[in-house]
């Protein structure tokens, strides 16, 4: 059973509220169950309606090379591509440390994309390529990507997030533009090597038009100017400094360049050296070490080989929130990544019935778990009015059973409760239980304890009493 505590650490390492996972502090279990009526613990208030982060999730998508291939290791994405099995032994085993996938096709078949990037891109954002399979071009620029600006409406992944207060950013290495505002990132930058057709964000007006999400999508730094060059140690520093903060969106996406992710280059020169240098980068932040469920997936747009919707592409699951030395050669696509996403924050899906929708999840490769928000928090307690406030359960990573929740930790003159008392969870779920706590007001930190089986998670908490004249 994993235990964990949410104490207020110190203050360069405190979580903001959207770090919902507490910090675990085993070895300090038992002291603090016997000594916390006692301790004063500093107060920590947070509003009973602040929406909290269930979960961290980061997307990276390289280019053009299928899972395996007889291909030559000296051919770049643009060409005849290479294996990863084959040509990417640092990309294999990340896949063979964490969890991966022998049969994620990317593609649903040609008709997301007939050996093109765009409908791909598009799919993994909105669930759908817009009539885009045999298009590369610019936003705007035809019936499919007019289509696709024109979209009013629930169109995006990023449509669901923001309904339901869940933070996101992307990352587009080489972009000329600070951001997509006005046209920017619109048109490639051969300097950065940015490829607009590898950035589905632009495509939709309800992000590039919306002034409150085009600051969003932003230029990061690339690791290489040219196939085979020394990575530059500021690649990508503006996403890692962010993951390293308190404040890390729930849910971040980053394009690199057309060389780091071996659309130019070899496997060995871009993506396989790439991942090389970052991933440990973004595995070691804070956001990653502290929220026990975060995860990293890496994936590629397409084969450029094969028989698309047959021919695999890599598909790696890591971070801590990831099962270890697991695969599965279940089918899976595009679509089945955007709705594992979906489901992971609650928000729905696009399209009923169809597309994003009706496509598996892909939680076998997930531990489950599960989040309690919010934590900390805070209320008042009078003689007429108990202190009250609603606490929201969501399953992370495919969690489902059964969460026993209890209000612990009062002093003797003051009772709690939870109504009700346990919540059952299945993925894509949250489900809320009211706290009620009454009788003589002390000002105390108690905490609400959720009990899943495996785990068990404390939301502390505050208790104040008015001053009466």
């Amino acid at each position: 059973m994993n235990t964990y505590w949410g104490l207020k650490p110190p203050t360069h390492l405190a979580p903001s509220s959207s770090m919902t996972r507490p910090v675990p502090l085993k070895p300090f279990l038992l002291f603090l169950t016997l000594a916390l009526p006692f301790l004063a613990i500093p107060s920590v208030h947070a509003p009973a309606t602040s929406i909290t982060t269930p979960t961290h999730m980061v997307l990276i998508v390289l280019e053009n090379h299928p899972l395996s291939s007889t291909n030559p290791c000296s051919n770049s994405g643009s060409q005849a591509p290479a294996g990863i099995i084959q040509c990417a032994p640092y990309l294999t085993s990340l896949g063979t440390q964490y969890a991966n996938s022998t049969n994620y096709v990317g593609p649903n078949s040609t008709s997301d994309s007939n050996f093109n990037s765009l409908p791909n891109y598009l799919v993994l954002l909105s669930g759908s390529n817009w009539g885009c399979q045999n298009y590369d071009g610019a936003p705007n620029s035809n019936t499919c990507t007019s289509a696709a600006r024109n979209c009013a409406g629930t169109c995006t992944l990023v449509d669901l997030l923001e309904s339901k207060n869940i933070s996101w950013k992307a990352y587009m290495e080489g972009m000329s533009a600070s951001n997509i505002c006005s046209g920017g990132g619109s048109q490639d930058n051969s300097n950065g090597n940015y490829i607009a057709h590898h950035d589905p964000f632009v495509y939709f007006n309800t992000i590039a038009g919306n002034s409150n999400r085009y600051t969003k999508v932003i230029s990061t730094t690339a690791g290489q100017s040219a196939c085979g060059q020394s990575i530059n140690p500021s690649a990508d520093s503006n996403l890692v400094s962010e993951l390293n903060s308190t404040s890390a969106p729930a849910f971040t996406w980053l394009t690199p360049n057309n060389y780091d992710n071996s659309h130019d280059c070899t496997l060995g020169q871009g993506a396989n050296a790439f991942m090389q240098f970052l991933v440990p980068k973004i595995l070691s932040t804070y956001t990653f070490q502290h929220d026990t469920t975060a995860t990293l997936l890496i994936t590629f747009d397409e084969p450029s080989t094969g028989t698309y919707g047959t021919t695999p592409v890599y598909l790696a699951i890591l971070g801590a929130g990831s099962k270890t030395h697991y695969t599965s050669s279940t089918y899976y696509t595009h679509r089945s990544l955007l709705a594992t996403i979906e489901t992971n924050y609650s928000v729905g899906c696009i399209y009923a019935g169809r597309q994003d929708c009706a496509a598996p999840t892909m939680f076998e490769f997930f531990a489950p778990d599960f989040s309690i928000a919010p934590s900390p928090w805070s209320c008042t307690l009078t003689p007429n009015n108990p202190c009250s406030m609603p606490f929201t359960i969501f399953s992370v990573n495919g969690f489902s059973g059964t969460v026993s929740l209890r209000v612990v930790f009062l002093p003797q003159g003051m009772s709690g409760s939870m109504s009700p008392s346990s919540l059952t969870l299945s993925p894509g779920v949250r489900a809320t239980s009211q706290m009620t706590i009454t009788g003589t007001c002390q000002a105390v930190n108690p905490a609400v304890s959720a009990n899943g089986g495996s785990s068990i998670y404390y939301a502390t908490g505050h208790v104040s009493c008015p001053i009466i004249p």
